[in-house]
């Protein structure tokens, strides 16, 4: 998959009820760590085979200049990445992100 600024993409993740109804709490598995976060249910996506797997929307951003990092913004709101974002290598994000 070739990235683009202002794609939407789907980012697999672990899904938990969050605290308020309509709400998800989030954690996602990159190479690099765990990030973990709340996102609005509209921005969630559950896996028809298992009610605590899924995806949560997000945009592509930017592209490194050497094509090594994609940078997203995920919907909802994270305890460990600022407004959002988080870059994830250029590997994990063409074997993860789906459009």
């Amino acid at each position: 998959m070739n990235f683009r600024p202002g794609q939407i993409v789907r980012v697999p993740c672990e899904i938990q009820q969050g605290a308020f109804a309509g709400e998800y709490l989030v954690t996602i598995h990159p190479e690099e760590g765990i990030l973990t976060g709340f996102a609005d249910a509209s921005a969630v996506r559950l896996d028809d085979k298992s009610k605590e797997k899924g995806s949560i929307r997000a945009t592509v951003v930017e592209l490194s200049p050497d094509g090594s990092k994609v940078k997203v913004r995920i919907d909802g709101s994270f305890f460990t990445i600022a407004a959002g974002t988080a870059f994830f290598s250029a590997d994990w994000a063409k074997n993860h992100l789906r459009a």
